[in-house]
């Protein structure tokens, strides 16, 4: 009789200790459920805050929106290396490079008649400015490069006007400076055009520097006066 009594208070000891396990184990679960939610939720809250960080403090470049013409581009695809209509970064350091050699150019074109370098565009900063502004040089001895209404010989630079016509051989592009806060990137923007470029404003005669001269700006004449024409100072008075 006092066996029974025993096997059967052994029987409830062990069914209660069943239960007690099953609720300490729901117990221990649903605590580190809570937990782990918790963390996720702080996490969460961690990087949307991260996140909105890099989109109030995140500088807007300055973006140099090229337009690029060859009147045999669909024949010979001369532009086939360029990514058009996509915007890629550059250091502010280092020179944008335009040629035929893929390695050395950051912008190939892909024409044998092209220069290994054609010519190269950098930017700088005037003093006691917080903008950033862009020179263009000639690399080529083959020949020319026109700037609107300038030619430049090998080596001679000039600084880039807000918008500005660059030519040579049979290669038109039309640069536009959008200016920007970033003094340390800036971006380029491609789109190809189907017929020439036309640049109807006023630009500024600019007079071609060497590699270590000032950059000079004179007057403006109307973009269909020749570069090869002389302007008298009189002529630039009138206008």
């Amino acid at each position: 009789m006092q066996f029974a009594c025993c096997v059967e208070t052994l029987q409830y000891v062990i069914a209660f200790g069943r239960v007690a396990l099953i609720i300490w184990a729901t117990f221990f679960f649903t605590l580190s459920f809570e937990k782990n939610l918790k963390n996720r939720v702080r996490t969460k809250k961690a990087v949307e805050m991260h996140n909105m960080d890099d989109i109030e403090t995140e500088e807007i470049l300055t973006c140099l929106r090229i337009t690029a013409h060859h009147p045999l581009h669909e024949i010979k695809n001369v532009f086939k290396l360029i990514n058009f209509n996509k915007k890629e970064k550059h250091l502010a350091e280092d020179a944008l490079k335009i040629g035929r050699d893929t390695k050395s150019c950051r912008i190939a074109l892909y024409d044998q008649r092209v220069s290994r370098v054609q010519f190269s565009i950098r930017a700088f900063r005037h003093f006691n400015s917080s903008q950033l502004f862009f020179e263009i040089q000639n690399l080529s001895r083959r020949g020319k490069l026109i700037i609107n209404n300038i030619e430049l010989e090998y080596l001679n630079k000039v600084e880039l006007p807000k918008k500005a016509l660059v030519r040579f051989a049979e290669f038109q592009f039309l640069v536009e400076k959008e200016d920007g806060e970033s003094t340390e990137n800036f971006e380029t923007f491609f789109e190809l055009a189907r017929a020439p470029c036309q640049e109807v404003l006023y630009v500024p005669s600019m007079s071609p520097v060497p590699e270590t001269g000032l950059l000079i700006n004179a007057c403006s004449i109307p973009p269909y006066c020749s570069s090869q024409t002389p302007v008298e100072m009189e002529e630039c008075e009138l206008k």
